[in-house]
């Protein structure tokens, strides 16, 4: 008996909280909360200071909407706080939801998003247009971490949604696209960017090879890291982000292991200046 009302106490907590975010964050909120209390599609998340975060039925909006804008892990004060004209490498942009938090953050961040998946591009750049953001965000359809030429095979894990470079073995996983290649070093002489603020990598399975692939010039650029790192995909993945890291002198990294998700989190890491 106790654990069925502490579930429920839980469920409770959870909707209360889930209305009070949505009173908060949305100019739509009604509209956001009936959808969340009717278990039916999510329409068009309108902030209240007017961006609109647009999605597919395919994508877990409310979910990557609390990763971005209450989370923040990717942007503490502690570790990164954008600002108008800070210039970020998004690799693994999705469908935009973590740059239009830069841009609800900070308006004005440059921001080179490459992204693998052309129907993610495609709800990607429908983000940027309908919040004019072109002037500041410019989509890449490219793979980072293979040198060029080249072409890789991007997979995908049915409804899922869960794409990766990393074919396994007896998996569900299937070609989705194939796509030019870029070292991390070629990518960022792609955005003719001289200082990279923020790198962030959330490339499900590729983020040692996207590391490996930049040279010690390229290094020098980067002021922050965030990773997302996937062991569910690549066995000590982990260990070995934070070993390169190290190598290449940074020497404040944090892991952060994301609740109820074993082998995956984040890995920040910044340099003393």
């Amino acid at each position: 008996m106790a654990s069925i009302i502490s579930r429920h106490e839980r469920g409770i907590w959870r909707t209360a909280t889930s209305l009070i975010q949505f009173t908060r964050y949305f100019k739509n909120w009604k509209d956001v909360w009936s959808a969340y209390r009717t278990r039916t599609p999510f329409p068009p998340m309108v902030l209240t200071n007017g961006l609109t975060l647009q999605h597919d039925p395919v994508d877990d909006p409310l979910r990557s909407f609390r990763e971005f804008f209450i989370d923040q892990n990717y942007t503490s004060k502690k570790f990164y706080t954008p600002r108008c004209g800070d210039v970020v490498l998004d690799l693994g942009g999705k469908v935009g939801f973590f740059a239009l938090s830069l841009e609800w953050m900070a308006r004005g961040v440059r921001i080179h998003t490459f992204e693998t998946s052309s129907d993610r591009r495609i709800r990607l750049k429908r983000n940027i247009t309908t919040n004019r953001l072109n002037p500041f965000i410019t989509v890449y359809p490219f793979v980072v971490g293979v040198a060029a030429p080249a072409e890789a095979q991007l997979q995908t894990a049915g409804k899922s949604g869960l794409r990766s470079l990393q074919g396994r073995p007896n998996s569900s996983f299937s070609m989705l696209d194939v796509l030019p290649t870029l070292t991390l070093t070629e990518a960022i002489d792609l955005t003719g960017a001289a200082q990279i603020d923020l790198l962030k990598i959330e490339d499900e399975g590729n983020e040692v090879a996207i590391l490996e692939s930049a040279d010690h010039e390229t290094w020098s650029k980067i002021r922050r890291i965030v990773v997302k790192y996937h062991e569910n995909l690549v066995v000590d993945c982990r260990n070995q982000v934070v070993d390169i890291l190290y190598s290449h002198g940074y020497n404040q990294i944090d892991v952060l292991p994301e609740r109820g998700k074993s082998g995956i989190g984040l890995i920040r890491a910044s340099r003393d200046h």
